[in-house]
């Protein structure tokens, strides 16, 4: 039986992560924002339509370990590739757009209910940015936070301390 991988993203660089797991001889889960994003990622990407599951890693229920424990476990997967990310919309990318919401929740608060929910069951998990990647902001915009809370947990996990709380 071939061993099982998720990608966080079926999207952006997915396809790229998608193919290079499948040469390897993984049979590929992937995850699509909605059904929309889900058409565009089975035109690019050599999938079955049950292997890419539609979510939105925004959500409330995307932000909690419960939720990647069940896919984890309906799914059998036995590693994550976590390359899910939300590009901020700040002064130069998108003039007047405030609302770093979407940002925040996909980049800072789902990675680490993911990370949480691997490090429970020993799931591997490869996170496609560098552990202190900084999202890119400007002094005009409302979001001013980076990745360094799940820099810390993942650091934590690494250590095998247990969850504290503020990351959640």
């Amino acid at each position: 039986m071939k061993k099982r991988v998720l990608v966080t993203a079926a999207n952006g660089m997915g396809p790229y992560i998608i193919e290079a797991f499948q040469a390897a001889g993984y049979e590929v889960f992937a995850i699509a924002r909605n059904s929309s994003r889900k058409q565009s990622a089975l035109a690019r990407n050599d999938l079955p339509a049950d292997h890419i599951l539609t979510y939105d890693l925004a959500s409330d229920e995307a932000l909690t370990d419960k939720f990647w424990q069940k896919i984890i476990a309906d799914y059998k997967i036995d590693g994550v590739v976590n390359n899910a990310m939300v590009t901020p919309k700040n002064s130069v990318t998108k003039p007047g757009d405030k609302d770093q919401i979407r940002t925040y929740r996909v980049n800072t608060k789902m990675p680490t209910a993911l990370f949480e929910a691997c490090a429970a069951s020993g799931t591997p998990v490869i996170q496609q940015s560098a552990n202190r990647a900084h999202i890119p902001n400007d002094k005009g915009d409302a979001y001013r936070l980076s990745k360094k809370p799940c820099a810390d947990r993942i650091a934590e996990i690494r250590q095998g301390k247990k969850a504290q709380g503020r990351c959640r």
